[in-house]
């Protein structure tokens, strides 16, 4: 087990130094050998080490091949399995296959395309119940992949991420606004007219009662959601301003000390940004 490890770590060190070249051109061998210990690594107790040293050598190893491989069924086999490794149980694995996988996607459109209708699929199995748990992962890892996706797929991810918010699940819902955030202020082909259609529907999953602790988020989304729009759109996002300036004056009023905050806040950072 541990020359296992040692081999495979060093294989994990060289391999970014390798020129492009050569791993096209041993990619067969290179990727079958790493394939086979990575599987077998599921039939027996993991380890950490290794699995992670081999998920980075199998990302990498991807990364650096022609696109034409990517038509290929073996390699959509082999991404398919390595996005398990997003869900797993041991969070250093789950980490070490979120960097890798992520990276991928952002060199990568079809693996990006691949891994995206992944996370759909777990986001689009949750009902709301209280196992939670892979929901949770899925989300802290998709906030990582929208940002390199098609126009298509970008709509397709947020649409899930918005309907796990209407379940109404607190850890969940949490986890989904704060992913919303964090899409709208990184680069990413949201059009301004999606962008306000993200809006309308945040705003209709307003928090039935404006002291709940979730408000934070909802607020924060809601307030990243109009900056960017104001950026893309800067006449639809001031007509629509107006929305967040009467949940923002409202939430004003609240008990709570920290949805006092962050609504004086939003509206202090939105007329600063957006306002002539």
């Amino acid at each position: 087990k541990q020359w296992y490890q040692r081999r495979v770590a060093i294989t994990a060190g060289v391999i970014p130094t390798v020129p492009q070249n050569i791993l096209r051109a041993k990619f067969a061998p290179s990727s079958k050998l790493l394939f086979s210990v990575l599987e077998g690594q599921s039939n027996k107790e993991v380890s950490v080490a290794l699995v992670r040293a081999l998920l980075s050598s199998i990302s990498h190893l991807l990364v650096q091949q022609d696109p034409a491989i990517w038509t290929e069924p073996s390699v959509l086999h082999m991404l398919q399995y390595l996005v398990q490794f997003v869900f797993h149980v041991k969070p250093k694995i789950r980490h070490a296959a979120q960097r890798s996988l992520a990276q991928l996607s952002k060199d990568v459109p079809t693996a990006c395309a691949i891994v995206l209708r992944s996370c759909v699929g777990k986001l689009d199995c949750y009902t709301g119940s209280k196992e939670a748990q892979v929901t949770l992962h899925t989300i802290s890892f998709i906030r990582y992949i929208l940002p390199h996706s098609t126009e298509a797929d970008l709509r397709t991810g947020i649409e899930s991420i918005l309907r796990v918010v209407t379940l109404r699940h607190t850890k969940v819902t949490s986890a989904a606004l704060q992913a919303l955030c964090s899409v709208f202020k990184q680069e990413t082909l949201i059009t301004g007219e999606m962008q306000g259609q993200i809006l309308m529907s945040l705003y209709s999953n307003k928090p039935a009662n404006l002291d709940h602790p979730i408000t934070t988020v909802w607020l924060e989304a809601l307030s990243s959601g109009y900056t960017r729009l104001a950026k893309v759109e800067p006449k639809l996002g001031i007509i629509m301003a107006h929305s967040l300036f009467s949940i923002c004056t409202e939430s004003v009023l609240s008990k709570n000390s920290d949805i006092v905050q962050i609504s004086l806040v939003s509206l202090e950072e939105f007329c600063v940004t957006n306002l002539p």
